[in-house]
């Protein structure tokens, strides 16, 4: 059955998301936190006397560091995001001179209306079966036939009025394009977000939050505060990370399939 709008259900998706990934960092901050306290009241280290400045320089660089690096990961993954949202949108506007395209033949309104069908059902099949499927880079069955039913509707239009050549040349355009972006699209999505770019934004992390167990002051509040923001701010980057990173995958940042739904809508309420 084909997939129908729903405001609601995708808000409701987003808050989840953001919460969930908001509710994962606080609890991981205060674990964080809670071991802090816990050295600083009950184990007793023994540290040389220039440990504080060593410490306090060594957290100085490795938070350097660490700001490099999140912020070197945040724009690969968020072109990546980039990438695929433009291809997306550019299969849309395929999909979308299609449509417009129909208006211009002469006649035939049976053929219209079987181009404004296959149109409408290639756009349910990619959002309901294609997009599951994108992250092994292969099409869909379904979303392939839709395509090959776009092509041959556009094939049994006769051109024998004077305009329809001009609009036949002009449908078969617009399809070469569809089918590359649609290749483009399934390429992008296949992708990989570089996995040793992850772990290397892990490591830094790790390091960055230990490395502030040693700033060590006689204030235990202060101490604490910091620790937990910095814990915090950490699990939002790497979570921010995956997120943007696999944009075809649910969550707060993520490419909708909705434009595929929405087009579908427009056609369904036109006359």
């Amino acid at each position: 059955m084909p997939t129908q709008i729903n405001n609601k259900s995708f808000s409701k998706n987003y808050f989840y998301y953001a919460f969930k990934a908001l509710l994962i960092s606080i609890v991981i901050a205060i674990v964080i936190c809670l071991i802090n306290v816990f050295i600083y009241k009950y184990v007793a280290l023994e540290l040389p006397e220039n440990f504080i400045y060593f410490s306090a320089v060594f957290t100085t660089a490795t938070a350097t560091v660490y700001a490099v690096i999140a912020g070197f990961t945040i724009l690969i993954a968020f072109t990546r995001y980039q990438d695929l949202n433009n291809t997306v949108a550019q299969e849309i506007n395929c999909l979308q001179d299609l449509l417009d395209l129909t208006n211009f033949i002469q006649g035939q309104s049976t053929i219209k209306e079987q181009i404004i069908k296959n149109v409408e059902k290639y756009g349910f099949s990619v959002a309901d079966d294609e997009w599951l499927s994108m992250a092994s880079g292969q099409s869909h069955r379904n979303a392939s036939v839709c395509l090959e039913n776009i092509i041959d509707s556009v094939n049994n239009i006769t051109l024998v009025d004077n305009k329809n050549p001009i609009v036949f040349e002009l449908l078969i355009d617009r399809i070469k394009d569809l089918t590359t972006f649609r290749a483009d699209r399934l390429s992008k999505a296949s992708e990989p977000f570089p996995r040793l770019l992850g772990l290397i934004l892990y490591a830094i992390s790790i390091i960055f939050v230990l490395s502030v167990f040693f700033i060590l002051t006689p204030n235990l509040l202060f101490q604490s505060i910091f620790l937990t923001s910095i814990t915090f701010i950490a699990g939002i980057v790497i979570q921010l990370v995956g997120d943007i990173g696999n944009p075809y995958k649910p969550g707060v940042w993520h490419v909708s399939k909705k434009s595929y739904e929405t087009i579908t809508a427009t056609v369904l309420s036109k006359p």
